[in-house]
């Protein structure tokens, strides 16, 4: 077992943590008067000046997981203890609506919505950075004895908070933790720290306790209200979506004749005089006098005629999804294929568009995507 550049240790003298910047030159060696966290077995600290200054165990070394966490754990509930304070970060979140045309669920809010504890532009501030007075603080271990996080509560309300500590990368590989159930939730980051053999006891209490840079929320009551208020906004958007989208459906159809004047756009016109599909009247007479349902999966625009009839065109027009022109109707719209459900939709009922693939250079079956039905539903 290759043996860490460990800067933790205990001293014999008050069973304090120790870290290897605290001591003097003279306390080099066995001098130091330390033992391991874990193991409990002497420690020979290193100080000199070609190798990186650590403490290294006087016999065989234990496991070194085990041992900084203990060390980091046991320095964060002594400076809890010495300060009584502890300050909690900021948290400010944006959450993403884009192409998500039905009601969205809590799940989906959750995983499109992003935080920070820097203020940013458009992102909402749900909890303030602030220190508050502790009472109390206990250290939870596993049952191999390794600690998981620690409870401090809070002196005036006796709220309770739990703190998580990820180690510094160069230290030992931590998993990357969960929010503590039942409890809001504080992780404290460390992996980027890197210079922990350079670093004073009393500092790095600063950066556990004091400082905000490496803290970030895990989970919290208000994150949760917060996800509920988005969610609820969103669905008055989508509310008022299919309002105005009923409306524009319900308007009287353009009759397509030979006397009529449409304003179309070239890509239309292009289409049309190349034959790619008629006029939208034609389309639906067709349809009518057919009377045959070309789509086994349940379709969104049954309650609509003229829309039915241009996905039932598209859908037998094309056994191949074209990948040179894209597919519009006589007004312009622009029509995708669904490569779940294997149904053609407007580009307002997809979730996903344009889900081609790039080869040489050109995205090829751009007119491909995913509908809003076929998104709701759990991958097999």
């Amino acid at each position: 077992m290759v043996e860490v550049k460990n800067p933790f240790a205990i001293s014999k003298i008050d069973g304090r943590v120790v870290m290897i910047s605290d001591l003097l030159p003279e306390q080099k060696g066995k001098a130091c008067n330390c033992i391991c966290p874990e193991c409990k077995g002497n420690f020979i600290a290193r100080i000199g000046q070609k190798r990186v200054p650590h403490f290294a165990h006087d016999g065989e070394p234990c496991d070194s997981v085990k041992m900084i966490l203990k060390s980091l754990y046991q320095l964060i509930k002594e400076a809890l203890d010495e300060q009584g304070k502890f300050t909690v970060p900021s948290c400010y979140g944006y959450f993403n609506t884009n192409r998500f045309y039905h009601f969205m669920s809590l799940e989906e809010v959750r995983s499109n919505s992003s935080f920070t504890s820097i203020p940013q532009q458009r992102y909402d501030r749900i909890i303030k950075e602030q220190e508050f007075e502790v009472e109390s603080s206990e250290i939870i271990k596993n049952n191999n004895e390794v600690p998981q996080w620690i409870i401090i509560t809070e002196n005036s309300k006796k709220h309770k908070l739990a703190v998580v500590i990820l180690p510094p990368d160069t230290l030992c590989k931590g998993s990357h933790p969960k929010p503590v159930k039942g409890f809001s939730t504080v992780e404290i980051d460390l992996r980027s720290k890197r210079d922990f053999n350079s670093l004073k006891s009393m500092d790095l209490k600063k950066i556990l306790i004091q400082q905000t840079e490496y803290k970030r929320w895990l989970s919290s009551p208000k994150i949760t209200k917060w996800y509920e208020q988005q969610q609820a906004e969103q669905h008055k958007w989508y509310e008022k979506y299919c309002e105005k989208r009923a409306e524009k459906l319900s308007a009287p159809m353009v009759k397509c004749n030979e006397n009529a004047v449409h304003e179309k756009s070239a890509v239309s016109v292009v289409c049309e005089e190349q034959g790619i599909y008629p006029p939208i009247c034609a389309v639906i007479q067709d349809h009518r006098m057919e009377k045959e349902e070309l789509l086994e999966f349940p379709s969104i625009y049954k309650d609509n005629a003229e829309l039915l009839a241009l996905q039932s065109h598209f859908s037998k027009e094309y056994n191949d999804v074209p990948t040179d022109a894209a597919v519009k109707d006589s007004y312009g719209r622009r029509w995708y294929f669904c490569n779940r459900c294997n149904q053609w939709y407007l580009a307002a009922d997809m979730a996903i568009q344009g889900e081609g693939v790039y080869r040489n250079g050109k995205r090829e079956r751009p007119n491909e995507g995913v509908c809003t039905f076929c998104s709701r539903k759990k991958p097999i």
